[in-house]
């Protein structure tokens, strides 16, 4: 029997942006190679977690690059971190799978840039600045790595905040309204209002300023700037 072609590395994708759209290179065990003497077999690499889709997310125009030892493709939109790899060879009918990779590739984690929010009648100061405590007012995060529509791939991405709560003697030293110092945006009202750069998201019930905020997307938490 054929050994199966074994994967040894990836280069090139770690801590790519969101949008994928950079090339990167699949390296095999040179003992081994891939069985493949010249282009026109399909090819295939896949990547991301096993659950709860498998191997979620695929490398773009994937070719031959050095014959038996390495295949390059451009990276596709994504998000997340620790992904697995593997490669496939001859189609649908009857391919050729190589191993399956572990790595700690990740593509870069969210930055957060600036708040925007509608305009407040009546106010002159910055509107991220007039949240009203009973929330219901929509804030858009900008920023950038936030990730592809989940019409894409399909993964988890959330919103929450923290203040300093030293000035409101109300909550200070009230152990049972500790949880007003972090309010957490559900997931159902967070959305991409642009994929990768912008998300909309409604304010829950909080009161405080200086409020520090912290996005996660497909476990990756971004910094802290605040509003």
């Amino acid at each position: 029997d054929y050994k199966a072609p074994e994967i040894v590395k990836i280069t090139g994708a770690d801590l790519a942006p969101t949008q994928g759209d950079q090339p990167i290179q699949i390296h095999f065990h040179p003992q081994v190679g891939f069985g493949i003497k010249q282009d026109g077999l399909p090819l295939e690499v896949r990547y991301g977690k096993l659950k709860p889709n498998y191997l979620p997310l695929k490398g773009i125009d994937c070719k031959i690059e050095t014959n038996q030892e390495k295949l390059t493709c451009t990276l596709g939109p994504g998000a997340g971190m620790n992904h697995y790899w593997r490669a496939s060879f001859g189609g649908t009918d009857e391919p050729i799978f190589s191993n399956l990779l572990s790595t700690t590739i990740r593509y870069a984690a969210p930055v957060l840039e600036r708040f925007e929010t509608a305009s407040v009648v009546g106010y002159n100061t910055d509107p991220t600045q007039r949240f009203n405590t009973s929330g219901g007012q929509n804030i858009t995060i900008h920023g950038k790595n936030f990730g592809p529509f989940q019409s894409i791939y399909d993964y988890r991405f959330s919103a929450f905040a923290t203040w300093p709560a030293d000035n409101f003697l109300q909550i200070k030293d009230d152990p049972n309204l500790q949880f007003l110092r972090v309010f957490q945006v559900p997931e159902e009202d967070c959305s991409h209002s642009v994929e990768h750069f912008a998300l909309e998201c409604k304010m829950p019930v909080g009161i405080g300023a200086n409020v520090k905020w912290i996005v996660t997307i497909d476990g990756q938490q971004s910094v802290q700037p605040t509003t």
